[in-house]
């Protein structure tokens, strides 16, 4: 991973995600955190975003959870279960996973997302994203603004 800033800072620092009881900590990337490339295909953007209002969901739409959220969702789900003598619902376990995943991938970045039993559905992403969808007309219809914040 480069630093493209040319500044001298670690190639990651760390991220802490919230918990009941303190944080838990991810490594976080230092590189610019708009996922806009600059070489955007709009067309097949748009289309995708289209497509996704309309209903038409894919199993790749789906945000995928690297590593280190899913070892640190089973680190505190660990925790939980240990100190409260609690265990958690499939869908209390999923919720976690889904909102650790967003933070992880987007955190401090505008973003309409979508979060379900199966997953983060991610819409846009970054305000050229978002820009695209207004200038184009497009209603992030069953979408949500949100700003997700790992701190």
């Amino acid at each position: 991973m480069s630093n493209p800033t040319n500044l001298d800072v670690p190639e990651t620092e760390e991220q802490t995600l919230p918990t009941k009881e303190g944080n838990a900590i991810l490594p976080l990337s230092v590189e610019p955190r708009d996922s806009t490339p600059d070489c955007l295909d709009v067309e097949a953007f748009l289309a995708r975003a289209r497509r996704l209002i309309a209903g038409d969901v894919r199993s790749t739409d789906y945000l995928v959870p690297t590593r280190e959220v899913l070892d640190a969702v089973a680190a505190e789900i660990k925790r939980i279960e240990e100190a409260e003598r609690f265990v958690g619902t499939p869908k209390a376990r999923q919720d976690l996973l889904n909102d650790w995943t967003l933070a992880y991938l987007h955190s401090r970045q505008v973003v309409f997302a979508r979060v379900t039993l199966q997953g983060v559905l991610v819409l846009a992403s970054g305000m050229t994203e978002l820009g695209l969808l207004a200038a184009n007309n497009i209603e992030a219809v069953g979408f949500a603004l949100m700003v997700p914040n790992a701190d």
